[in-house]
């Protein structure tokens, strides 16, 4: 079952390079080389969630299809065939989370799909949490550790000051910076913002320290996945369930502002504590920059 909106078609002179036991990169002849090698983790961002979600991949194939400059977005989360902007063919692989996030959607958004597009936080909040534990196991991996979060931790710090932006520009009261906003008589795209994505993210990350911390809200993750796959839900739907699978556990969260994180607008009633190790040294090495004199290398 594929929700409606994400049905999709590709026409054109199109290449293809396997890149993993699921995977193919599509493009055309100039660009499907260098695709196929900025793709090619492709295969551990799937296991990566498969095992941090509990359900295996059910789509069969994640191929990924780089389109012509002209295509508006990132990329878009079809299932089976991924469309990707070739903006992100660094060539160094730097740009690569993008795939993590729309590999993510293979579980909160395909599998698992907003109602309405008045939930679409439902969509995006859970697959920017699901994106950033994707690689921050991959970090701790890498030496052979446990998740490093300090790389969900710089994440989470950037997309806080994505969110700040976003709220600003629209308007601290305005309600298209609620994380649920009414849209009976909206264009949906007319809302669309980091808004769904950042502050929803907040608030699965509030959650998570509800019940004890990252690990045990991986347990909930995976009950909610195993709970809704293949339906719709709205986000009356997420609060219940969190509330039961919290009960049935001895978890309180009967301290969460339910009405001020889903409906009021502007920033979350609660301001993160992110560890900004990985920003401090980016500031460092400015701060020596500028000291030097700024002049250029070589």
């Amino acid at each position: 079952v594929i929700p409606a909106y994400l049905l999709c078609l590709a026409v054109g002179q199109l290449q293809s390079r396997v890149v993993g036991p699921r995977t193919s990169v599509w493009s055309e002849p100039s660009v499907v080389d260098a695709a196929a090698h900025e793709f090619g983790q492709t295969e551990e961002f799937i296991s990566t969630a498969e095992r941090i979600m509990g359900q295996p991949y059910v789509w069969e194939r994640y191929d990924i299809l780089c389109l012509p400059p002209s295509f508006p977005f990132g990329g878009m989360e079809n299932p089976c065939l991924t469309f990707v902007t070739p903006t992100l063919l660094a060539g160094d692989r730097s740009l690569a989370n993008v795939v993590a996030h729309e590999v993510a959607h293979s579980w909160t958004g395909n599998l698992i799909t907003n109602h309405t597009w008045e939930h679409f936080w439902l969509n995006e909040g859970w697959t920017v949490w699901l994106e950033r534990k994707i690689k921050a196991a991959m970090a701790g991996a890498k030496t052979g550790g446990p998740p490093d979060m300090t790389y969900y931790d710089f994440d989470a710090i950037s997309g806080w000051k994505h969110l700040a932006d976003d709220v600003k520009l629209i308007g601290e009261t305005h309600p298209f910076t609620s994380l649920s906003p009414p849209l009976h008589d909206k264009d949906p795209d007319d809302a669309f913002s980091s808004v769904p994505y950042e502050k929803g993210f907040n608030l699965l990350n509030y959650l998570s320290g509800v019940v004890g911390g990252h690990v045990v809200f991986e347990e909930f993750a995976r009950a909610y996945c195993a709970r809704f796959m293949y339906a719709t839900l709205t986000t009356a739907d997420f609060k219940a369930f969190f509330c039961e699978w919290c009960g049935g556990r001895g978890i309180d969260c009967a301290a969460v502002d339910w009405e001020t994180w889903l409906t009021a607008a502007g920033m979350p009633p609660v301001t993160p504590q992110f560890n900004n190790v990985h920003g401090e040294r980016c500031v460092r090495l400015a701060e020596m920059w500028l000291a030097g004199g700024g002049g250029g290398c070589g």
